[in-house]
């Protein structure tokens, strides 16, 4: 390291030159905004995402063609700082140097970029942000950043802390690390462009930030390139604010266990993350992960991930306005232990697998999303997720069921919107499909036709002798499923209560009100109606509501109620079934036989 110290100002012709060039420059730019339109910024929170009608939805459409995405376009109110510095840091060819902000002296200067940032940083606590001209600051180790200190460029674009060609070791660009005794605290990172070089640089871990017991810490409107490891990392930390940054290429290198995040959060609370563009990680675009709670994830883009957009194993947490897109495992995914989080009004588009992914999730609030065109499950739930309320989501045109339960218990599914699911094969998944779950509610969601060719098997399939305690009740279906208004898959029947639901055919009326499957020894009452598929001796469950039950005409041998025999020769009776009373008639010529009731 060459380090010097300048005594006096080093002001010449070409210096006055190019001040008064800046002038000029400063003067046009002033009058040519003048005399302009304004335009808007656009952002994600005021553009309307869910659209259960309009089957066109398409992120492209709705986001890349907005101000808010051209990075080149924004217009950050932080972005050109001006105003008092304590250091201006800034390059001429390999050599770097250090303004004091408070007399102009050139105070440093340097052929380690590092090194003369780091002594900014040191001796700025207090004083007033360092800043940095725009040029290409060439570092080969961590630059430390203290407590009450800021670190910015002059523009986002134009100021680049670029990890040196071949550098050998594992390291950070910005690192704060405190103890448990001593947080580093109120650190301000802004307007900055972090390369990690990976092509120079390929079997090192590089980050681009990392922070180790830290508090209010702020990082906005940065970009992050091409790192092996995390783009940023805090590990302890409280107070996080993270927005506006860009993220590409990030986590290049990275295995199972490593920080795997465009942004990795551990032991993180009271924290924001909000309007970040995150694009093309190896791994995860933001993984919050073990010791974090009341951390807000909102307003991200996240597209092209290996395996998550947004990765959760946290608590009290709430994840909203998010858009994902592209990923392969999931959009979102709610891991072992996540509780009492909320995932609100979210967009999961076009993911290679799954919209959202939860694995043995707890007592959250899936609610107000948009799961559209995803590979294979809307929303799938795999393990023991319990308590779990799915509210007011949208399942459109995923390539399997909308919404899938396996080995789940105790999740109520509540006032949800599907259609045109099953796009992979019709006839072949459906709406909602249960496969050993239990006590399951499932009631007031919409079951509608749509316009494409394929079409789901069931509404809802309950698919497996383990499902006991299911209710549903109070849906609507209004069509869609490939045979005509075939809504139900109930195996077995036992336990499953059914009432008020209403299907209506594209004529309005109930059609199929009892549900009764040949070969079945058990089958279940559904609602009100008549049905031409009689089984003379099969034996009929009530698992809804009360209903009167008629019987006339026919040839009839025996009507038995609850196991026991009543009748062995009338034609026509009249008796009230409760919930779980069976009844069953044996006949040879078919009597009408009329439920009324829901």
């Amino acid at each position: 390291m060459h380090m010097h110290w300048h005594k006096k100002s080093l002001v010449d012709k070409k210096s006055l030159l190019a001040v008064l060039f800046l002038s000029v420059l400063l003067i046009g730019i002033f009058i040519g905004q003048s005399w302009s339109t304004s335009s808007t910024t656009v952002s994600p929170t005021n553009i309307v995402l869910n659209d259960k009608v309009n089957s066109s939805l398409n992120v492209t459409s709705i986001y890349l063609n907005q101000t808010w995405w051209n990075d080149n376009n924004r217009t950050d109110a932080i972005a050109n700082p001006v105003g008092p510095y304590s250091f201006l840091i800034y390059t001429e060819g390999t050599n770097y140097f250090g303004k004091n902000g408070t007399d102009e002296q050139i105070c440093w200067s340097s052929t380690n970029a590092s090194s003369i940032i780091g002594t900014a940083i040191g001796n700025a606590t207090g004083k007033g942000p360092v800043v940095l001209a725009d040029g290409t600051y060439i570092c080969d180790s961590n630059i430390t950043l203290l407590s009450s200190t800021t670190l910015c460029g002059t523009s986002k674009q134009g100021t680049i802390l670029k990890v040196k060609d071949g550098t050998a070791s594992n390291f950070a660009l910005l690192t704060a690390v405190g103890t448990s005794g001593s947080h580093i605290h109120d650190v301000y990172v802004h307007d900055l462009t972090l390369d990690g070089n990976n092509a120079s640089v390929a079997s090192n871990y590089v980050s681009g930030i990392y922070g180790n017991y830290v508090d209010n810490i702020t990082v906005e409107a940065c970009k992050f390139l091409n790192f092996n490891a995390a783009g940023m990392w805090f590990y302890t930390a409280s107070g996080l604010m993270i927005d506006r940054n860009f993220f590409s290429g990030i986590n290049l290198m990275v295995s199972a266990g490593d920080p795997d995040a465009a942004i990795h959060l551990t032991y993180t609370t009271n924290s924001t993350v909000t309007e970040n563009q995150i694009f093309g990680c190896k791994r995860r675009g933001i993984d919050v992960c073990t010791g974090v709670y009341t951390v807000t994830i909102s307003d991200n883009i996240i597209g092209y991930c290996s395996e998550y957009g947004i990765s959760m194993r946290a608590f009290d947490c709430t994840v909203m306005g998010n858009t994902i897109y592209g990923c392969t495992i999931a959009g979102i995914l709610l891991d072992q232990w996540t509780n009492n989080t909320v995932v609100n009004s979210n967009v999961c588009y076009q993911n290679v697998q799954n919209g959202i992914y939860c694995y043995y999730a707890f007592s959250n609030s899936i609610s107000n999303n948009v799961i559209t065109e995803n590979g294979n499950e809307g929303i799938y739930f795999w393990g023991a997720n319990s308590f779990n309320n799915i509210v007011g989501n949208t399942f459109r045109g995923n390539a399997y069921n909308g919404l899938r339960f396996y080995n789940c218990a105790n999740n109520t599914v509540t006032s949800n919107y599907f259609m045109e699911n099953s796009q992979a094969t019709t006839n072949s998944y459906s709406d909602i499909f249960l496969y050993s779950a239990s006590n399951m509610t499932i009631q007031g969601n919409t079951f509608s036709v749509g316009s494409k060719a394929n079409k789901v098997q069931y509404a809802i399939n309950v698919n497996s002798a383990t499902c006991t305690g299911e209710i549903i009740r109070y849906n609507i279906f209004q069509g869609g499923c490939a045979t005509a208004n075939t809504y139900f898959a109930l195996i077995p029947r036992k336990s499953v209560v059914m009432t008020g639901n209403i299907g209506y055919n594209p004529l309005g009326y109930i059609a199929n009100p009892l549900y009764v499957a040949s070969g079945d020894a058990n089958s279940t009452i559904v609602d009100s109606g008549n049905n031409a598929t009689w089984i003379s001796a099969r034996t009929y469950t009530n698992w809804g509501s009360p209903k009167l039950l008629v019987i006339s005409g026919g040839t009839v041998t025996a009507i038995a109620f609850d196991g026991q025999t009543l009748f062995t020769s009338d034609t026509n009776c009249t008796f009230v079934l409760q919930p779980a009373d069976t009844f069953s008639v044996t006949y040879s010529i078919a009597p009408t036989i009329t439920v009324f009731g829901q």
